[in-house]
């Protein structure tokens, strides 16, 4: 009737006293050998109170509880609950004298696995949901505490699935879809803050991979130029050469070189000129610098060399050496669009390359081979020689999608995380990426330009 083993007895004491929990072992056997209901004799529990002077009715209440829960447990496993399982059940708590009260706490945990288990898929197909509506009124379970027990079960299912969607802090078309359906295939929905989350995950995409609407400027706009996105700012020019001057030290023109400048502040004896206070404009194709009282002047996004986010603001530089900084009361978001316009548009042409992983050991291997006089920047650029060049993959393409690189070679795409990017180097037609949490890689391109391309586009 039930797969379980039969105990053997304890033997008799130095007396010749069989032992109480053989009343007990008994009373397990006696259920676990039967091959039917009808094997069961009515009230095994009262004879062997009578023949061993033991009540089974009062005492061993936990090996009772627990045999009883071993065999819900069996009749849930193949995900049905026939009417022979609820039967089986029903006479066996009556042959353990286990009233509804003290199987309360096994029916609610069992209900909670089975919840658990439907939702696994993050859906809830017809049969899951019929087996649970067995399961809530066969158990004796109040409807209120199981209804609200698949309730919270749900809702943690529902939540896995939005923070799976949301661990890039941002929420592509394609994610919004899948918490969607996981909302309609639950039965739940999300609480409003994570809503609110979702709506700005949502936004961020939109801002770094997304088409950016269309905004009023109040500008001359020629008719081929659309506004973008428009901030309060204000901006002034920056001397590069006082600015490295500033921070010189090793570890500073790491950070410069690297891109990583989020602790640095610009500081006032870089900048020259007044501090202008208007508007910033972004469009299609340039950058416009809306002075309150001044002609707008603007320049073209072709002419950006990097932007950097400091810790007072927004260090933005110029082909030619030079630079501006722009305080905005949104510097992220300005960064963001400011890199969607003037970064490679969806589409374009990936680089072709030739990549192999660079482990720790292998890095400090060459580094030890360097002069130690060698900077951080300058020590990965003279490096970049001394690694073995056999072990790089046959050319594939190379593409940059958000934060992850997007490595197609003969054996299927692999995608490689830059949010731990220290920084990027290049020598020829090599080129260096480090990071900081994870092993690093090198790339060999067609040519020096490419490489010199890919690595701008990184750091």
């Amino acid at each position: 009737m039930v797969p379980f083993d039969l105990l053997a007895p304890h033997p008799p004491d130095r007396r010749g006293r069989e032992p109480e929990v053989n009343a007990w072992i008994e009373l397990h056997n006696l259920l676990a050998a039967a091959e039917s209901l009808d094997d069961l004799e009515p009230d095994p529990i009262g004879r062997i109170r009578r023949q061993r002077g033991v009540d089974l009715a009062e005492g061993y209440y936990d090996e009772r509880l627990a045999f009883y829960t071993r065999i819900l447990d069996w009749t849930l496993e193949d995900g049905d609950f026939p009417e022979a399982d609820r039967q089986l059940l029903t006479v066996v708590a009556a042959t353990l004298h286990l009233t509804s009260a003290d199987l309360e706490g096994a029916h609610q945990r069992a209900f909670g696995t089975a919840v658990d288990r439907s939702l696994a898929d993050d859906c809830l197909d017809v049969d899951e949901r019929l087996l649970l509506y067995k399961l809530q009124h066969t158990l004796g379970l109040d409807p209120n505490l199981a209804d609200g027990a698949f309730e919270v079960l749900a809702r943690e299912r529902l939540l896995v699935t939005v923070a799976r969607a949301l661990c890039d802090g941002e929420l592509s078309p394609e994610e919004a879809r899948e918490v969607q359906r996981a909302q309609r295939n639950l039965g739940v929905n999300v609480p409003d803050r994570v809503k609110a989350m979702l709506d700005r995950a949502a936004r961020t995409w939109t801002l770094r991979h997304g088409d950016l609407p269309p905004v009023p400027t109040d500008l001359a706009l020629p008719e081929a130029e659309t506004g973008r996105y428009v901030a309060s700012a204000q901006w002034r020019r920056v001397d590069l050469e006082r600015l490295h001057a500033v921070y010189s030290d090793p570890d500073s023109r790491l950070a410069l070189d690297s891109g990583e400048t989020y602790h640095l502040r610009v500081p006032p004896v870089a900048q020259r000129g007044i501090t202008v206070a208007g508007r910033i404009v972004l469009t299609d194709a340039r950058i416009h610098f809306d002075g309150r009282g001044r002609k707008p002047s603007a320049r073209a996004l072709g002419d950006l060399h990097r932007v950097l986010r400091f810790q007072n603001g927004v260090l933005v530089e110029w082909k030619g050496d030079r630079a501006t900084f722009i305080t905005t009361t949104e510097d992220a978001a300005f960064i963001r669009a400011l890199a969607r316009l003037s970064g490679p548009k969806r589409g374009d042409r990936p680089w072709s390359a030739r990549w192999r992983p660079v482990y720790a050991s292998e890095r400090d291997r060459v580094f030890r081979r360097l002069r130690p006089m060698h900077a951080e920047p300058e020590r990965y650029r003279a490096a970049l020689p001394l690694l073995r060049s056999s072990g790089l993959s046959p050319y594939g393409s190379v593409l940059l999608e958000g934060s992850k690189l997007v490595l197609a070679g003969p054996r299927g795409p692999k995608r490689v995380s830059i949010r731990s990017l220290r920084g990027a180097y290049s020598r020829g037609r090599l080129v260096w990426v480090s990071r900081r949490s994870a092993h690093d890689w090198l790339f060999e391109f067609l040519t020096e330009a490419e490489a010199e391309r890919f690595v701008r586009m990184l750091v």
